[in-house]
């Protein structure tokens, strides 16, 4: 419902981590409700889930709505080939979610709003370090999806400033280690299963 509410008629999105295209299915759908218009563009660095990705939007009849692009959101972001933007969907890489925030952030049209997932769990505390100030936020407080009980937040922004788009946010110590320790622990869950998962934990917690 968060996501959902976001959405305004003919809004140009773009999302940083498409998995298998449930997101994009409902922004679609949204849309539709709308009254139509507007598109979707999603990244995702995965080529097999980008694939599954489609299948699964050609199957709920919105793969006309939806473009799913293979990729770093990083290397798109950079790219300048995404347009302006007028949502932002970041549900991709926490470490990398400020970096490419950035990136992108002459790209936002006017009014955009960003908003980004699993900003508590597993975590994004650089994000959180370059929204401050910089942007208008509200924190959406809800359980992890298919996890209940596992509190996480989705942040909604939209700029403040649009003279602040270059400046580099002060990174405190503690959270760049913070960062690097997320980073690392998603890397090993999604290589290494529950096991990894549980020997990165113990390391952290040493």
């Amino acid at each position: 419902r968060i996501l959902e509410g976001c959405i305004r008629p003919g809004d140009r999105i773009v999302e940083f981590g498409c998995f298998v295209g449930y997101s994009a299915m409902r922004m679609a759908r949204r849309l539709r409700m709308l009254g139509g218009g507007g598109h979707i563009f999603t990244c995702e660095a995965n080529a097999a889930s980008a694939q599954i990705a489609r299948e699964m939007l050609s199957w709920a009849g919105v793969q006309d709505e939806v473009d799913v692009m293979v990729g770093l959101a990083g290397d798109w972001a950079h790219s300048g080939r995404l347009g302006m933007v007028d949502l932002l969907m970041l549900d991709h890489r926490g470490a990398r979610y400020h970096d490419d925030l950035a990136a992108m952030a002459s790209s936002l049209a006017p009014g955009a709003r960003i908003l980004a997932d699993n900003v508590l769990t597993p975590g994004a505390p650089l994000f959180l370090t370059h929204v401050d100030g910089r942007y208008d936020i509200a924190i959406h407080e809800s359980d992890e999806f298919l996890r209940p009980g596992r509190a996480d937040w989705m942040v909604l922004c939209t700029p403040r400033d649009a003279s602040l788009e270059g400046q580099v946010a002060e990174e405190p110590p503690e959270f760049r280690d913070w960062a690097r320790r997320i980073d690392r622990l998603c890397w090993r869950s999604s290589s290494g299963g529950a096991g990894a998962v549980r020997g990165s934990l113990r390391d952290d917690v040493r």
